[in-house]
């Protein structure tokens, strides 16, 4: 149902990645460093993919509070 929505919002899939006017649809999580959220982020990644949309995870550093 995911990929009949964007298809119908106008990203295609093209070469196996979804597409809008020639971008590709990206979809970044920040995650703190070493927070141990990357293996729980990473099944949406996996699905993301199905759907032709690249997903990656950014590390920034923690903040000193």
């Amino acid at each position: 149902q995911a990929g009949k929505i964007l298809d119908e919002a106008g990203w295609k899939v093209v070469d196996g990645k979804r597409q809008k006017g020639g971008q590709p649809l990206e979809v970044e999580f920040l995650m703190v460093s070493n927070s141990g959220f990357a293996r729980i982020v990473q099944p949406y990644i996996k699905n993301l993919e199905r759907l032709g949309v690249t997903g990656t995870i950014i590390s920034v550093p923690g903040s000193k509070m």
